[in-house]
């Protein structure tokens, strides 16, 4: 019996969840896009005029609470 809950498990993580989660992966995938976009010019611009800058980059994910 264990081990026919931990095939559906298993199944279900490994089929179904990524599917469910597709939308929310590549707007944040976009969002880091975009971000180290905004850090190459602020580095272009560091460098051209000498002055420090910083820019956050985004790396953490947090899936919604409905997944």
């Amino acid at each position: 019996m264990l081990a026919i809950g931990v095939t559906i498990l298993t199944t279900v993580q490994l089929n179904f969840i990524p599917v469910w989660n597709t939308q929310e992966e590549l707007d944040h995938i976009q969002k880091m896009f975009d971000d180290f976009k905004e850090l190459r010019s602020v580095i272009d611009n560091t460098v051209q005029s000498g002055t420090i800058s910083s820019s956050p980059i985004i790396m953490g994910f947090k899936y919604s609470s409905s997944s």
